[in-house]
């Protein structure tokens, strides 16, 4: 079976869960974001740093999400080198 990327721990900011006294689960355990989202956002902020996506309309918004994802998608193939 496939895992996914929570269950791998690729996310950004997981809180684990927190067993106590008074409950089993007191907090429930959070995956946060994937880390593709959060490299993508990261990249997302340079790229309108640099002008993409700011006045070019639709198109320009697409292909600055576009881009900031390759970016994404290129740091993670990078980190299992």
């Amino acid at each position: 079976m496939k895992k996914t990327w929570a269950e791998k721990g690729e996310s950004a900011f997981p809180l684990p869960a927190v067993y106590t006294p008074e409950g089993m689960n007191a907090h429930r355990q959070e995956y946060g974001m994937s880390l593709r989202d959060y490299f993508a956002g990261q990249a997302l902020q340079g790229l309108l740093c640099m002008g993409y996506g700011k006045a070019d309309g639709p198109d320009g918004i697409k292909y600055g999400a576009e881009t900031a994802y390759k970016f994404a998608d290129a740091m993670i193939a990078e980190r299992v080198k």
